[in-house]
């Protein structure tokens, strides 16, 4: 993934707080955007729970709360572990953090045509649909 300024950082599927996003951009240590993803263009698409997760997020960004992060180790080896860690431990949300959720489902889907910010400040919605036009 490439970003026109280099010091954001995405980590995918990092914990956070025990919640898992797909996908966080940060910035010196302050979390500027949290993404949910679902694709399912051949049914409808279950969005309950990740919209919970974002408004927890926009709950803990309002606050600017700073937050303990950890990602699945990107090897076996302690040493590559401990290494890509450089001892960014805790990020903060900012104030303005985005609160990202991106859906591709089948035409039709609650998860495109009913989905609202649900009270979530900063909330961007990005949806786009496909015509099933084939089996299962």
């Amino acid at each position: 993934m490439i970003f026109l300024h280099q010091e954001y950082k995405p980590i995918n599927r990092p914990t956070l707080d025990g919640k898992i996003p797909d996908m966080i951009i940060t910035k010196n240590n302050k979390i500027e955007a949290v993404i949910e993803l679902k694709c399912k263009p051949w049914d409808s698409v279950k969005y309950e729970d990740d919209l919970q997760k974002l408004k927890y997020f926009g709950d803990l960004s309002l606050k600017n709360t700073q937050i303990p992060l950890s990602w699945p180790p990107i090897s076996s080896n302690w040493k590559i572990q401990i290494a890509s860690n450089k001892g960014e431990k805790y990020y903060q949300f900012q104030t303005d953090c985005l609160l990202v959720f991106g859906v591709i489902a089948i035409k039709g889907a609650n998860a495109l045509s009913k989905l609202d910010n649900h009270g979530i400040e900063n909330f961007l919605n990005l949806k786009h649909f496909i015509e099933n036009n084939y089996v299962k």
